[in-house]
């Protein structure tokens, strides 16, 4: 007898298809349920989802900042006669980023962007377009979508609010001090 007579032929009858198609099945199930949870928010995290139009100027040059001040408020005209934010940031915006996506900039948190751009996207109206924002980058147009802020946020607004009253008041905090 030679060396490979005595190994058993393979089993052709056997189909292992459906047990890889039922692996790809549950690895696509894993895959959609963690998807469905990583788009959670932390609600202990502040975050606002936000979209702008972008008219980029030159800041050192006067002309251009004249020139991109007059293109914002034309388009800022189009949004009060009823015209998409969407469709206008397509068309108009400078930010190659967000300009296919209808000016989205999705969802952030405090303290990512200039300090004119952070106020506006924090004090504004959800749902209404603001006024014309100025930054380094030119001037914009946002739209706030959606606002959390967090317990904490609120506490510490909540303390400067009193903060800003007792001044107001000339009231001065009283400080217990340990009696011995």
């Amino acid at each position: 007898m030679t060396a490979g007579m005595d190994r058993q032929p393979l089993d052709e009858g056997r189909d292992f298809t459906k047990f890889i198609w039922i692996g790809i099945g549950v690895l696509f199930l894993v895959m959609v349920i963690g998807l469905m949870f990583t788009d959670r928010r932390d609600p202990a995290q502040s975050y606002c989802n936000v979209s702008h139009i972008l008219i980029s100027v030159n800041g050192a040059d006067p002309n251009d900042r004249a020139r991109g001040l007059e293109k914002i408020k034309e388009i800022q005209t189009k949004l009060a006669a009823g015209e998409s934010f969407g469709a206008l940031a397509r068309e108009y915006s400078d930010d190659p980023t967000t300009k296919n996506k209808g000016g989205a900039l999705g969802a952030q948190a405090r303290g990512v962007y200039q300090e004119s751009f952070e106020n506006a996207v924090w004090s504004q109206e959800i749902g209404v377009v603001g006024d014309v924002v100025g930054t380094s980058f030119g001037f914009h147009l946002v739209l706030v979508h959606d606002r959390n802020i967090s317990e904490a946020d609120k506490y510490e607004a909540e303390l400067d609010r009193k903060a800003r009253e007792m001044k107001n008041n000339d009231v001065q905090p009283i400080i217990e001090t340990p009696t011995e």
